[in-house]
């Protein structure tokens, strides 16, 4: 048997059966998409270095020192109709 006739054999058995094949194909595409709940993500380096790392300890420690969270947020409300103009610019860069 040629290629070619198994290749028309093989339409022919889909064609018959477009739902069947449908629906084949959603659970293939499905059967990868059970493991999604599995995926993690981490921002945290230290799951790539032991716990007895000296680069991780010296970088806590540094982090410690240096490293503060202290955040300020300023709001500035302007009192015309638009933020753009001299006045308002005028405060902000003296901020």
């Amino acid at each position: 048997m040629r290629v070619e006739d198994t290749a028309i054999v093989i339409y022919d058995k889909l064609a018959k059966h477009p739902w069947r094949v449908l629906a084949i194909l959603f659970l293939l595409a499905c059967l990868p998409l059970s493991g999604i709940r599995f995926v993690d993500f981490s921002t945290d380096y230290r799951i790539f270095f032991g716990g007895d790392d000296p680069h991780v300890h010296e970088f806590d420690k540094q982090q410690r020192v240096y490293a503060k969270n202290d955040n300020v947020l300023i709001a500035i409300e302007p009192t015309a109709d638009t933020i753009f103009n001299y006045e308002l610019m005028k405060a902000v860069r003296r901020l």
